[in-house]
């Protein structure tokens, strides 16, 4: 009986550890999910940006009678679908230019402001707003210090669940099979990273993506500040800005060894059950490079 018991206490602290390292996946993946919807709506659809230089061409077209049809074709639909007016009314009376100018300078700004408000990042909690091209400084010490501790959680899973394991190994010198078989379930049914099925494999590897995500995502951001940086520059001079994007290369450096640190315990947590079916390749891996 006192051996049920004793199991007992190591199924709890296995399974507390193992919530400790779900609610940090959550907390990463919301970051992750956070700083990509930013990235994207600055970058790759960057809709303010758009709408803006819509505004702005569709503007010179009423003001410069220079500019020819194809030049404005695309802006004045653009201006027609908000309704703004055109040379004529829907009744087919003329409308006053200086009144059109006008509506279209006001729509602009607006739409600038719009734009600027958007460059700006609010921290939850704190209120403190950061530019949008802190978004790589952001993003580095954000990263940096979720995966740390879905290091450190994942290496506290790992210890629980080996340490039951363990234990659970009684009950087979006990020749209770059934016992023993039961707790090994349970085991393998409480992890978050790996899946206790043989024909599952693939769901193993998709935690994989998961931990790899946030590092994709920041060598998107140091790419693409690496080759803005001549505006930076511009802004706050060469020095300063050598010096940021060097902290943000230094965050992916440190994202990528953090990264190779997490594998390594999440390989060993992804085979704890299954050592017969861990790879060849996986096999000389661990023999190499001892959990740390």
């Amino acid at each position: 009986m006192q051996e049920y018991l004793d199991f007992k206490l190591y199924l709890d602290a296995a399974t507390q550890s193992v919530t400790r390292t779900r609610n940090s996946l959550y907390l990463l993946l919301t970051v992750f999910v956070a700083v990509l919807a930013v990235y994207v709506n600055t970058t790759v659809l960057d809709w303010s940006g758009k709408r803006v230089q819509r505004m702005r061409l569709a503007y010179e077209c009423i003001s410069n009678p220079n500019l020819t049809p194809d030049q404005c074709s695309e802006a004045m639909r653009y201006a027609n679908d908000l309704h703004l007016p055109l040379d004529q009314s829907p009744e087919g009376k003329p409308v006053d230019k200086e009144y059109r100018k006008d509506l279209y300078r006001e729509y602009r700004n607006a739409l600038i402001r719009r734009r600027t408000d958007l460059r700006t990042i609010q921290l939850p909690l704190f209120g403190a707003v950061l530019d949008l091209n802190d978004l790589g400084l952001l993003s580095a010490v954000l990263f940096v210090i979720l995966l740390i501790i879905l290091r450190t959680n994942l290496y506290h899973e790992f210890g629980a669940l080996e340490s039951a394991r363990k234990k659970a190994e009684i009950f087979d010198k006990e020749e209770d099979k059934s016992l023993y078989r039961e707790a090994n379930e349970l085991l393998e049914n409480v992890q978050v990273l790996a899946s206790p099925k043989k024909h599952n494999r693939g769901f193993r590897w998709s935690a994989m993506v998961v931990m790899s995500l946030p590092i994709i995502l920041h060598a998107l951001i140091v790419t693409l500040d690496w080759t803005t940086l001549g505006i930076a520059y511009h802004l706050v001079g060469p020095k300063t800005a050598r010096i940021l994007w060097a902290f943000e290369a230094f965050g992916l450096i440190a994202m990528l060894w953090i990264w190779y640190l997490n594998t390594r315990v999440w390989l060993r947590l992804a085979y704890l059950f299954h050592v017969k079916d861990t790879p060849t390749w996986l096999q000389r891996v661990m023999r190499l490079s001892a959990i740390s």
